[in-house]
């Protein structure tokens, strides 16, 4: 495995500006592929449907969403049935350039379920998973906080060649300028997840 030097990374945020794509044709069933790709990525969980053979799936019941545009059934679609998408996506991804540092926690809760049958030690149970994103960057002109309490998809690269990056939906929930007397304006920002995360 080799190393990563710490002037990789960066760090992006979906615009406003979205494009929607009805009734699109992403494949056909084999009855064992659970993974279909939509034609486009940085694709939105907001007025999205997904059917296969013209019967409607449920978002988290019958499949999930990676942001990149990758859809995953939880059963296979059978041999022969067709699998329609529509949706909208971000063309734009902006660069929130200047970020020093970011980084990505995933914590899952655990439920605690001892009873007198333990014998002595406790026993769990996996709960929900969560996860959060923080970044620090130099203050810009064209700065975040303005964005405070929206919905963002971030993207954040981990290698120079840009294709190793974790990707999910979330809500920026925290903007908070620094100003030192003897350096640079910083605003570090926070993310909690709408969804799940992803890498890419």
């Amino acid at each position: 495995m080799s190393n990563l030097a710490g002037f990789v990374g960066a760090f992006y945020i979906g615009s406003d500006a979205y494009t929607a794509v009805s009734d699109e044709a992403v494949g056909s069933g084999s009855g064992s592929d659970v993974s279909f790709s939509l034609a486009y990525g940085n694709v939105d969980t907001e007025g999205l449907t997904v059917s296969v053979s013209d019967a409607t799936q449920s978002y988290i019941a019958d499949y999930a969403l990676n942001p990149n545009g990758t859809l995953i059934f939880t059963t296979a679609p059978a041999n022969g049935y067709a699998v329609v998408a529509s949706y909208r996506y971000y063309p734009n991804m902006l660069q929130a350039g200047g970020f020093t540092t970011w980084s990505a926690d995933v914590t899952a809760d655990t439920l605690d379920t001892t009873d007198f049958e333990s014998t002595g030690y406790r026993t769990f149970m996996a709960g929900l998973k969560t996860w959060t994103v923080s970044a620090e960057r130099h203050w810009k002109d064209s700065h975040l906080i303005d964005q405070a309490g929206n919905r963002v998809l971030a993207k954040m690269y981990a290698d120079e060649t840009n294709s190793d990056y974790f990707t999910g939906w979330g809500i920026l929930n925290g903007v908070n300028p620094t100003t030192p007397v003897d350096a640079l304006v910083d605003e570090s920002i926070s993310i909690q997840g709408k969804d799940g995360i992803y890498t890419g």
